[in-house]
């Protein structure tokens, strides 16, 4: 997405840092003001009867409904699967850049398919499509199974996550060597590696952890699964394959080719 990004070194980390404050300040008032109007327990009996009759099994569409009324509840839930869609839309975009840019470096199986752009749209429709496509098939089982739902939702946290830490693993590796661009977090670079480093290694094994109890073949977390089996068929492709061609990622142009395609763009640098 930065590649995308006009100024992207100054510009993409604000992005980045903005959007976390935004979401955790937003995030914990939506949090407090839902926990604050959950229904006492008397008053959840009843509605839990009325939701057998109506059909809503949502929890938060329960607790908006008790504290502001079917109407307002079921509008303000809607909002919130609009917001959800963007969401997915986001990943979306972001899945096809990632797809899009590996195969641009002959790093994917068929990446001469998924790194073409389309000539009217100049985007990478077909890393769009192959991203969308299994993405759809990894969540196909939730129609059927509330389980497999929860787990679809894990695995892509944790692959989310994971796709995060790497490169903040690699910066707190290199230490003093690693070369800093134009924005950096100074001295708290360290600690808060480590702590990102730390959360992310908790947060996927919460995530790989039974939902239901007790365990069995249709209440199993399949997210252990998936992304332990991913990791293992990944290394071994890589060992037995990938390290004796891939050379890391392929320079695209020299600086003043690069400068002279983004001036025929419109997209020269606009200064900070």
């Amino acid at each position: 997405m930065s590649e995308e990004t006009i100024g992207a070194d100054k510009r993409a980390p604000w992005g980045i840092v903005m959007s976390i404050v935004i979401s955790a300040i937003a995030g914990y008032a939506l949090l407090m003001a839902l926990v604050s109007t959950i229904p006492s327990i008397p008053a959840a009996n009843d509605l839990a009867r009325f939701n057998a009759l109506s059909g809503n099994t949502n929890a938060v569409g329960q607790i908006l409904d008790a504290g502001l009324g079917v109407r307002l509840g079921t509008f303000l839930l809607a909002l919130a699967v609009v917001a959800q869609f963007f969401c997915g839309m986001s990943s979306v975009t972001s899945n096809s850049r990632m797809i899009y840019a590996f195969s641009r470096d002959g790093a994917l199986p068929l990446s001469k398919t998924w790194h073409t752009l389309n000539k009217r749209t100049r985007t990478p429709v077909n890393a769009i499509v192959i991203g969308a496509v299994l993405s759809w098939a990894l969540a196909l089982p939730s129609l059927k199974s509330a389980v497999a739902y929860g787990a679809a939702t894990s695995i892509a946290v944790i692959g989310l996550f994971v796709a995060y830490i790497i490169p903040v693993y690699l910066r707190w590796r290199a230490g003093d060597s690693f070369k800093r661009g134009v924005w950096h977090l100074g001295k708290w670079s360290g600690p808060i590696n480590m702590v990102s480093i730390a959360w992310v290694a908790f947060i996927s094994v919460l995530f790989m952890l039974p939902t239901y109890t007790p365990v069995t073949w249709t209440t199993l977390n399949y997210t252990p699964i998936v992304v332990l089996g991913v990791v293992c068929l990944l290394t071994i492709w890589y060992l037995v394959s990938v390290r004796h061609w891939f050379t890391g990622p392929r320079v695209q142009g020299s600086a003043d080719q690069l400068a002279q395609i983004e001036h025929e763009m419109g997209e020269d640098l606009v200064p900070a």
